[in-house]
C-alpha cells in the first residue's frame, strides 16, 4: 500500500493511508447545539468512521466528501446537551480529538438564593444577595480568552465561584425583578423563571386627600 506523508494544519506530520483518524480543521470552534459545523482531516472512509461525539455527546454525521490525496470533510449536527469539551472522532483503528475544548452556550437548570429555605424565598432578594446557578458550560479552563457574564435585568452581576456546572453571583445595585441572563463565548441563554427584587420606591406623591389616587415611581413592582 502506498503511503504519503502531509503536513497537518496543527503543525504535525501525519501518515495518509489506514489508520486512526487524523484531524486537519475545524470550521469553528464554538456552536450553538442544532449548528452544523465542518471537520476535515484523513482516513474518515477506509476504514469508515465508527463515532463522532462532542465531549462524549454522541453527533449526527450529516454527509462526507472526499477533498483529494486522502483528505475528507464531514458536515456534523452539534448534538442537543453536549457540554464544552473536545471533539472525539473514531473509527476501528483508533481515536482521535481536538487539541482544545468546544464551547457551547451556557445551559442553566435551576436557580436559587444562597441561604433560602422555602421554595418562594430562593428566588426572592435584594442585590448583595448571593445567587447559585446550576447547569453546565460555565467554564472552559482550557481557554484563556473565556468570558462567562450574568446578568439581572441587563445589569452584570460579580461572582464569587464558578466551575463547569455552577456558578455563584451577587445581585447588583439596580437589578430589577425578571429573569436572569448567562452569557458565554458561544452564545447567551435566560432562565425561564424570574428573579424577583424587592420593590424601590424613588418618588411618591407626599400628599393627598382621602380618595385621591397616590403615584409612586420604582422599580420591581411587577408581581
Amino acid at each position: 500500500m502506498a503511503l504519503l506523508w502531509a503536513w497537518c494544519g496543527w503543525g504535525a506530520l501525519v501518515l495518509l493511508g489506514q489508520g486512526a483518524p487524523q484531524l486537519t480543521a475545524i470550521s469553528t470552534n464554538r456552536a450553538q447545539p442544532g449548528a452544523l459545523i465542518a471537520i476535515t482531516g484523513l482516513n474518515f472512509l477506509n476504514p469508515p468512521l465508527t463515532a463522532v461525539t462532542f465531549n462524549f455527546t454522541p453527533a449526527t454525521v450529516e454527509s462526507i466528501r472526499s477533498l483529494g490525496l486522502g483528505y475528507n470533510q464531514i458536515s456534523v449536527r452539534v448534538p442537543l446537551g453536549a457540554t464544552i469539551g473536545p471533539i472525539f472522532v473514531e473509527n476501528a483503528f483508533g481515536q482521535t480529538q481536538t487539541p482544545w475544548n468546544f464551547q457551547l452556550p451556557p445551559v442553566v437548570q435551576r436557580f436559587a438564593r444562597n441561604g433560602a429555605f422555602t421554595d418562594a424565598d430562593k428566588v426572592r432578594g435584594v442585590p448583595g444577595d448571593s445567587v447559585a446557578l446550576t447547569g453546565s458550560n460555565f467554564l472552559d479552563p482550557t481557554d484563556p480568552n473565556y468570558r462567562l457574564g450574568v446578568f439581572f435585568d441587563g445589569i452584570r452581576a460579580g461572582w464569587d465561584t464558578v466551575t463547569e456546572g455552577s456558578v455563584s453571583v451577587v445581585v447588583p445595585p439596580g437589578a430589577m425583578t425578571g429573569p436572569i441572563t448567562v452569557t458565554n463565548n458561544a452564545g447567551a441563554t435566560v432562565t425561564s423563571g424570574y428573579f424577583y427584587l424587592s420593590p424601590w420606591v424613588t418618588a411618591f406623591t407626599s400628599r393627598a386627600r382621602v380618595g385621591d389616587t397616590l403615584t409612586l415611581s420604582g422599580r420591581s413592582f411587577r408581581a
